[in-house]
């Protein structure tokens, strides 16, 4: 979650939008934030404390192999995955590029970041609901759903 933007800016963001009608009314998803101790409890000094917190659990080997294999073709802005998504022809995938974050060493530095801040995270949040993330998308969606639908 560290990045270009100053951290006081991202929380006075967050706050002012959580203080509109439309979020008081119909709700609101953050993904991606609080990413972690200190954002965590700022948001619950904002008064808007959220209803449901979900930590979408894979293992380390997973988020890798979802990560260092991607890549966008340069051309069209398609996305593939060597494994699960391959480009259909040499001429593509001579135009695939990945990410300069998704390269080894920065997915490992993040993933210990991550691995770190989501253990503050969950001491903040201890009724977070745990969804298992390594099952295909759409299942997790639908264990997502189901624990959104109920109270």
């Amino acid at each position: 979650c560290s990045g270009p933007v100053p951290a006081t800016l991202v929380l006075q963001a967050v706050k002012q939008r959580l203080s509109r009608v439309d979020c008081s009314s119909r709700g609101w998803v953050l993904h991606g934030f609080p990413c972690n101790w200190h954002q965590a409890k700022c948001l619950q000094g904002f008064q808007h404390q959220p209803n449901r917190v979900f930590f979408l659990e894979v293992t380390d080997q997973v988020c890798l192999d979802r990560t260092t294999l991607r890549a966008t073709d340069r051309v069209s802005g398609e996305r593939y995955h060597t494994v699960t998504r391959p480009a259909q022809t040499v001429e593509v995938q001579h135009r695939l590029q990945a990410a300069p974050d998704d390269s080894l060493e920065v997915m490992l530095e993040r993933l210990k970041r991550y691995r770190t801040e989501s253990a503050d995270l969950q001491s903040v949040f201890p009724d977070a609901v745990h969804i298992d993330a390594v099952q295909k998308s759409h299942n997790v969606f639908e264990a997502l759903e189901r624990r959104l639908n109920t109270n």
